[in-house]
């Protein structure tokens, strides 16, 4: 048994030199010429994060150059995949959040959060090609079908304990599982009357030292400091 060794050098051959069938445009022949001045570089045992730097292009680019076997074929589009995106696996979860929030950045926030990949433009671009189809409009029909729109005013009800309607307490769990900040909202609020209430000043004072994540409360904190050094100076 014979085993062939080749040096990886001379497997990159030259596609100009090659007895071509196909016709190939000028940008085609221009990406097979990147594709073989990165294998080249990459040869040299360059990284692909440098490479992507000096080339003006994305890192997983450069792998997926790298790894190409067939150059010629690697420089023709592929119609038969023209609608897919990376971002597919994700669809679901993306529609549930957007769903959520009717808000890209949030989006965007959330799935970084979890380490997903990805950047903010081609998420705005996928999520404006589902909104164009019927999926979303489905989505949205389902999910109005199962629960009823609950206004504002009534959730600041809730909140301060003020008096809403029976609708509103019957929803309200689903609402504050997609938004947990409201919690977090009605907890402060309502230590924050029951120290004022009952007088309890070493609990209030307490309270002004506490930071919170959200910045809505820190900043209430912040001015309530003001008035209470103010009074007590």
């Amino acid at each position: 048994m014979y085993i062939k060794i080749t040096n990886m050098q001379n497997e990159i051959t030259d596609v100009e030199a090659r007895d071509r069938t196909r016709e190939f445009t000028d940008m085609q022949k221009e990406k097979q010429k990147l594709i073989l001045e990165i294998k080249r570089e990459s040869a040299k045992g360059r990284s692909d994060r440098s490479i992507a730097k000096e080339y003006g292009i994305d890192r997983r680019t450069v792998a997926k150059y790298v790894n190409v076997t067939d150059i010629e074929d690697a420089s023709v589009y592929n119609t038969s995949n023209r609608n897919y995106s990376y971002l597919d696996p994700h669809k679901d979860e993306i529609i549930k959040l957007y769903l959520q929030t009717r808000n890209v950045s949030e989006v965007y926030r959330r799935l970084k959060e979890r380490e997903i990949i990805l950047t903010y433009s081609n998420l705005k671009h996928y999520i404006s090609k589902i909104e164009k189809s019927s999926m979303l409009k489905e989505d949205d029909k389902a999910k109005s079908q199962k629960s009823k729109k609950i206004s504002r005013s009534q959730v600041i009800k809730y909140l301060f304990n003020w008096k809403c309607n029976e609708e509103t307490k019957t929803y309200i769990k689903e609402i504050l599982e997609q938004y947990p900040v409201l919690k977090i909202y009605k907890s402060f609020y309502q230590r924050f009357k029951e120290y004022l209430i009952n007088l309890n000043i070493l609990c209030f004072i307490n309270l002004l030292s506490c930071s919170y994540e959200d910045s809505c409360i820190n900043k209430f904190i912040s001015s309530l400091k003001t008035d209470w050094e103010a009074v007590t100076d």
